[in-house]
């Protein structure tokens, strides 16, 4: 029985310059909003709700959480680091993979660790 696919998702080496831009507290809403939701629409998931929060005493630094019809997609980053841990949990007719490699794709982490688990 395969109920679903889950994805713990490490993001290593990030450059300063994303967190100090893209995830800054005067952009990071574009990162979700127009990146993170339009990933999720374009691969078949529902967003029910979401939570983002910027810790204002260090740039690029966050945590969030999206609530799915299929489960959940979490974020927390560490800038100090260079780090943000990612976790996607989904089931039905989802393309959870493509999801992962959009943030990749943004984030450009120059080390990857990816864990899938078949869940069920």
């Amino acid at each position: 029985m395969n109920i679903g696919t889950h994805f713990i998702v490490d993001l290593f080496e990030i450059d300063n310059n994303v967190f100090e831009t893209i995830l800054s507290e005067e952009n990071y809403m574009i990162f979700f909003n127009k990146i993170i939701e339009s990933s999720l629409n374009d691969n078949k998931m529902t967003l029910i709700s979401k939570s983002v929060h910027h810790f204002h005493n260090l740039s690029g630094a966050f945590t969030s959480l999206y609530l799915l019809s299929e489960s959940h997609l979490s974020f927390h980053s560490w800038p100090e680091h260079n780090y943000i841990a990612c976790d996607i949990f989904t089931c039905g007719d989802c393309d959870t993979k493509q999801i992962v490699d959009d943030i990749i794709s943004v984030l450009k982490p120059k080390r990857i660790n990816i864990e899938k688990l078949v869940r069920g």
